[in-house]
């Protein structure tokens, strides 16, 4: 699925998952600020984040963990939660410096 999307985070884990089999995958649909939906043999899948869990103490529990600046995904196999993983990007040592210096170009 994430091989069709094109955000960094979805770059991110195919590149993880690079020796992972392609799937036959129909119906490919990516929905702004949610995230991705497609049908895999008969069942429907949406990877993404709470905006499609309608368990309000999962999506808690989802936005506890973007307040730490991690970013948490859910995997729904026909509306059923199936996985909830979360992934972090780490702070590189160049990007203070980049800051600084889009601050000095007056970019904010």
């Amino acid at each position: 699925m994430e091989k069709r999307s094109n955000p960094p985070l979805s770059n991110a884990i195919t590149s993880y998952l690079k020796d992972s089999t392609d799937l036959d995958i129909e119906s490919y649909v990516f929905e702004e600020g949610k995230g991705l939906t497609c049908v895999y043999k008969t069942d429907l899948y949406k990877i993404g984040n709470s905006e499609y869990v309608k368990n309000d103490e999962v999506r808690r529990m989802m936005e506890e963990y973007s307040k730490t600046g991690s970013t948490p995904l859910v995997v729904l196999k026909n509306d059923e939660i199936i996985s909830i993983f979360v992934v972090k990007d780490e702070i590189k040592e160049t990007s203070k410096k980049a800051v600084e210096l889009l601050k000095a170009e007056g970019i904010k």
